[in-house]
């Protein structure tokens, strides 16, 4: 495993268990020294830290795994293992923030910061993926086809999308929900368009 990206899921991981111990602690403030009467909730401690121990048991066995993978038809799966183990864990640990959230306020946040929330990570998984999908050796095909062209039209698709991945973040931090929208429904018309450009360079 890449040494960088094991850095973000331990990161992803220590994250994960900061914001469970910080919710549980806060909580157990709020109802012993400031008195205030809060509805039970006895499973969510448990769910909160049962997060964390879940993501560090896949981040052993995924790091074990690609230890020993051996090369085989597409060298590029480690990568696209990795990308998706980064989306997840940042995923998973930042909805550990948001139960933690829940868990102590009396009033939880407006869904607007809950859309936004989405679109961001979603633009954030466009953009690796895309950044590795930039990457791709050609497809092993049966039939004859123009390997150049197709990685000419590989890159252009990869980084396109890293480009729509990155107006998507940028979207979801500084527009109206109006907007956010269309830009959601701009930036999936765009990745369409992307996939249909690169199937033609295939045939």
């Amino acid at each position: 495993m890449n040494r960088h990206v094991k850095f973000v899921l331990f990161t992803a991981v220590l994250a994960s268990l900061v914001f469970a111990l910080a919710a549980i602690g806060w909580r157990i403030h709020m109802i012993q020294n400031l008195g205030l009467d809060l509805r039970p909730r006895p499973l969510a401690p448990f769910i909160l830290l049962a997060v964390p121990t879940v993501l560090a048991v896949i981040l052993w066995r995924s790091n074990r795994l690609l230890a020993g993978l051996r090369p085989g038809v597409s060298d590029e799966s480690p990568r696209h293992l990795q990308a998706s183990l980064v989306f997840t864990f940042v995923f998973t640990a930042l909805c550990t923030a948001w139960m933690g959230l829940l868990y102590v306020a009396a009033r939880p946040p407006e869904g607007d910061l809950l859309v936004r929330l989405a679109v961001g990570l979603m633009g954030l998984s466009v953009a690796i993926r895309a950044n590795l999908f930039a990457k791709l050796s050609p497809p092993a095909l049966d039939r004859p086809f123009n390997r150049d062209a197709w990685a000419r039209a590989a890159l252009r698709a990869g980084w396109g999308s890293v480009c729509i991945g990155l107006v998507l973040i940028v979207a979801a931090a500084v527009l109206p929900m109006k907007p956010l929208l269309f830009a959601c429904l701009a930036g999936a018309a765009a990745l369409v368009l992307l996939s249909l450009a690169l199937r033609r360079a295939v045939r």
